[in-house]
């Protein structure tokens, strides 16, 4: 379903779409019910129905790309560890 919202990417609550039409104002925007985060609110923000539920859906990550992301960090992290007792530094716990 193209339009469906994906939970708040804060908290993980459910998002609720408004829309604000006058002689003045035609705009859209979200607004997690939990958290209050919100989005197509402030400066003027003119997205169509559509533009706004893709930009609250759009993630960095999704979840089937978390477990590689956490795996890099991993790496990473065994890196750093690895080039400070190589060069006998103190290295973070």
């Amino acid at each position: 379903m193209k339009n469906k919202l994906k939970p708040c990417p804060f908290c993980g609550g459910k998002a609720e779409i408004y829309h604000v039409k006058s002689s003045m104002y035609n705009f859209h925007w979200l607004e997690c019910i939990e958290c209050g985060h919100s989005i197509g609110t402030s400066n003027g923000c003119n997205l169509s129905k559509d533009e706004i539920i893709k930009a609250w859906n759009r993630r960095i990550l999704d979840k089937k790309d978390g477990e590689s992301a956490r795996g890099k960090l991993a790496e990473i992290e065994m890196l750093i560890k690895e080039y400070f007792r190589i060069y006998n530094r103190d290295v973070l716990n």
